[in-house]
């Protein structure tokens, strides 16, 4: 079995358990958030977004989803988008980016 580590357990393999819940983590907003809703440049380091009312991203947003911003593709409300967002820039619609 393993062995306890700061309140993990430790696998025989070496990894702690936490690492299993760290997309969890990030989806609850653990981590903080901005809520945005204008159509100013944002920029920080987000890797979740929920689209709390339709959305459209301008193509000035920069992330590692190929083709979303230029897209010009209505993001529905209630979506929710893993990723890794640098730079948000809404045309219309507002979201909530968490870090």
């Amino acid at each position: 079995m393993g062995e306890r580590l700061a309140g993990y357990e430790v696998s025989i393999f070496g990894r702690r358990r936490e690492l299993a819940a760290q997309p969890v983590i990030v989806a609850n907003g653990f981590s903080g958030g901005d809520f945005i809703a204008d159509n100013v440049a944002h920029t920080g380091n987000w890797t979740t977004i929920d689209v709390l009312t339709d959305v459209v991203l301008d193509s000035s947003t920069v992330c590692n989803i190929s083709g979303l911003a230029a897209s010009s593709a209505t993001l529905p409300a209630g979506k929710q988008i893993f990723g890794s967002f640098t730079s948000i820039t809404l045309t219309s619609g507002s979201i909530i980016a968490y870090r």
